[in-house]
């Protein structure tokens, strides 16, 4: 045996412990940029402010009643105290404001709260249109935009395969803290029972930061492990999606998670540190199953996203409230407010020639409750003397302005090709 050479694992890696993920940010960049500037646009008869409002009360409320209710509620004297609250009345005054323009030019078509008055007429209209859902294209983003203007869903066709690649392509809580449901009587709103309203809360204990924003650590958390780094592409596609359609919300959702990542845990900081999307932090996966209509409720008014994988046929992303199906197909990809909108999966199948038959989703995702207990934790942290930190607070989805979404996603291709540039200096100046 002498004079072996002896193989040494000191000082070595695994290729799962790569964290270089720069080119892959940059390409999630610029493929965006390129779809973006070739997307194709369709409005919905849809409105999601009022069908915001509509979930937060009873199914049998109109949308005039829900109004009229949040209206009486809130006021200067009586502001709201957390982010809910804060939403409700803001979606109340646009939609209010929408039917006052139609009540003013009532040549204009009736809008959709007018149509579909109440939850229970909303969910009926569901059901009509489950079956009738028209199938999107599938050879460019699609962006769909509801009667307020308000961007209400983005569909992704998978990334083309490089033409120059040598390699083989890869299939890829602490109680009290949360917004909570209004509370009302018969006509009215229960102040007395309201979050944040009142005094008796100041004598509350210290709140808790959420731990951590993921959930799930059993099997399905171990499987992501072994996934983490062929899913970073599809991480920072999720990111920039909720960066550029929705630049406030994912500002103050990214400010959040900093002020959550200098005072938690240190596993809490640690799972932050690597991760790859701070905005939309929580996965689900679902393996050859067929998810029933349903809507998140627990998520926050953020654009949400699911990517599809495998070899299966069909399965289309289905979207009844809006009357529209994206594909469901390997590689394609659907971002949106599933806090709000219903979804679900139609019918797939495999081929007779298949021996490996699979087929999974990868949904991603942040709960609401995350964002409120920051916001708790803040606001006790600095005097107790308010209820909730509004600096954030996540607003409304805003009006889809193409120029602002094209003009960032340009800024950030130039900012990815200074970084690309500086990286390659730096690499060639290692090498000499």
């Amino acid at each position: 045996m002498d004079g072996t050479e002896v193989f040494s694992v000191a000082g070595l890696k695994r290729g799962s412990d790569y964290d270089g993920d720069r080119s892959l940010n940059s390409q999630a960049i610029n493929f965006l940029n390129s779809q973006h500037q070739q997307s194709y646009q369709r409005v919905v008869d849809f409105d999601l402010h009022a069908v915001f409002l509509m979930q937060e009360f009873r199914a049998e409320d109109t949308i005039q009643q829900i109004i009229t209710m949040i209206g009486t509620t809130f006021n200067e004297e009586y502001p709201p105290k957390n982010t809910l609250q804060q939403q409700l009345v803001n979606a109340a005054k646009l939609v209010n404001q929408r039917i006052q323009n139609y009540e003013q030019q009532p040549h204009m078509q009736k809008p959709f709260c007018l149509r579909f008055p109440t939850y229970s007429d909303v969910l009926k209209h569901c059901m009509e249109l489950q079956d009738k859902c028209e199938v999107l294209p599938n050879d460019k983003m699609v962006i769909l935009i509801d009667e307020g203007g308000v961007c209400v869903g983005v569909g992704l066709p998978p990334k083309p395969q490089s033409t120059q690649s040598i390699h083989t392509p890869r299939d890829p809580l602490s109680a009290g803290a949360a917004d909570k449901t209004i509370k009302f009587a018969t006509n009215s709103i229960k102040k007395i029972d309201l979050q944040g309203h009142g005094d008796h809360w100041k004598s509350d204990p210290k709140p808790n930061l959420p731990e951590p924003l993921r959930s799930d650590p059993g099997p399905t958390m171990r499987g992501l492990v072994e996934l983490r780094h062929d899913m970073v592409f599809y991480h920072r596609i999720s990111y920039w999606i909720n960066k550029v359609f929705l630049p406030d919300a994912s500002s103050i959702a990214e400010s959040a998670v900093k002020y959550l990542e200098k005072k938690a845990s240190t596993a809490v900081k640690e799972s932050i540190q690597v991760e790859k999307n701070i905005i939309i932090a929580a996965r689900t996966i679902t393996v050859n199953t067929h998810p029933n209509t349903h809507r998140d409720r627990n998520n926050a008014l953020l654009m949400d996203s699911v990517f599809f994988f495998g070899n299966h046929i069909g399965g289309h992303f289905l979207l009844p409230g809006l009357g529209v199906a994206y594909p469901g197909l390997h590689g394609y990809s659907f971002h949106g407010p599933f806090r709000i909108l219903f979804h679900g999966v139609s019918q797939f199948h495999f081929t007779e020639d298949i021996t490996d038959p699979r087929r999974y989703s990868v949904a991603m995702w942040s709960r609401a409750s995350s964002f409120s207990e920051i916001a708790r934790f803040s606001a006790h942290d600095n005097g107790n003397e308010k209820f909730s930190d509004d600096k954030y607070w996540l607003p409304l989805y805003p009006e889809y302005n193409p120029k602002i979404t094209s003009d960032l996603l340009k800024a950030e291709v130039k900012i990815a090709k200074k970084e690309a540039k500086k990286e390659s200096k730096k690499r060639q100046k290692t090498e000499n």
